[in-house]
């Protein structure tokens, strides 16, 4: 992925390239969820190109955490010819992102209820 972002300006361009090599793997029944969030800080945009990852979370000015884009495409490495979008997002002055893996909110509590998102 590093290495596909250093050829072209587009999230979702570089997530193409990485599906397209993904696919041509010979690896049953094996999938990646990505998530790539490029950030620039001067003009205080977010590119964000989701591939069945949780959304990242946004909160600013106080506000509670709630989802920044709720748009996922296909996870990588299961169709070659996935056109992934990315959306650009305007930033509030001061925010804070959090990313979290599908790992955390599969957890389960002592009581064994999986945790969720909220």
């Amino acid at each position: 992925l590093k290495s596909n972002l250093l050829r072209t300006a587009d999230a979702g361009d570089a997530l193409d390239a990485v599906n397209r090599e993904l696919c041509s793997q010979r690896y049953s029944g094996q999938f990646v969820t990505i998530l790539v969030l490029l950030i620039d800080p001067a003009t205080r945009t977010c590119e964000i190109v989701n591939a069945g990852h949780p959304y990242p979370l946004l909160s600013s000015d106080g506000k509670p955490l709630h989802a920044m884009i709720n748009r996922s495409q296909l996870i990588a490495g299961i169709e070659c010819d996935v056109d992934y979008e990315s959306l650009v997002v305007k930033l509030p002055q001061q925010c804070s992102i959090v990313l979290l893996t599908d790992g955390v909110i599969e957890c389960c509590n002592d009581a064994g209820d999986r945790y969720s998102v909220e």
